[in-house]
């Protein structure tokens, strides 16, 4: 095993950039709202979460953005067959499993999702459908919490996992919170890029 950290010292040359770039970094990342957020959502980011998703076994996910009050989080993008009726979808903080999770900044998993008090059934009746399992991470980008990204279970017709009733396995929300993580750091790396003026 080695021991060997990876270290670098910094060159005083940079301090009076440090400020400019910072700002610049605050200012691309106040512009990432919930109606500009799918830019950010590139390919290889919407690869990770298919793949993160199929890897758990969920039917589909969602991506929650915080919205520029920081009072509600809005979807803006959604994997499953009834995505054009949920993206958009403005839930308050004050209520909803979602919520919770962006208040604690703490992982969760309930595979008896319709049971647990917590859950608010707005989204489920909406869209005549039935939620029985729910992983959901928080994630951040620029050093602050952006929302949430969640993924679910369906009961019945709905759901196209084998044996979806056994819910998550005890690995699952480990891969989600690897998930989210990989995506905040892809995030990042977009808001770094473009704040040093690489808009590509």
């Amino acid at each position: 095993m080695h021991s060997e950290r990876w270290t670098f010292v910094s060159d005083p040359r940079l301090d009076a950039a440090r400020a400019i770039y910072l700002d610049r970094v605050a200012a691309v990342d106040s512009q990432l709202t919930p109606g500009l957020f799918p830019v950010a959502l590139t390919p290889q980011v919407r690869a990770l979460l298919h793949l993160g998703a199929r890897h758990v076994g969920a039917d589909e996910l969602s991506v929650w953005i915080l919205d520029e009050t920081r009072e509600a989080l809005v979807v803006v993008f959604n994997s499953g067959p009834k995505a054009e009726g949920f993206v958009g979808f403005r839930q308050p903080l004050t209520r909803g499993i979602v919520s919770m999770v962006v208040r604690s900044e703490q992982p969760f998993a309930d595979n008896a999702v319709r049971s647990n008090t917590s859950h608010d059934k707005t989204v489920d009746n909406s869209l005549a459908q039935r939620t029985d399992a729910m992983l959901v991470c928080p994630f951040y980008a620029a050093g602050r919490i952006r929302g949430v990204i969640s993924a679910v279970r369906l009961s019945g017709p709905d759901s196209s996992i084998k044996g979806a009733n056994d819910g998550f396995d005890a690995s699952a929300l480990e891969t989600w919170i690897t998930v989210a993580e990989l995506c905040g750091q892809l995030l990042d790396a977009q808001i770094y890029r473009k704040a040093w003026g690489d808009v590509e």
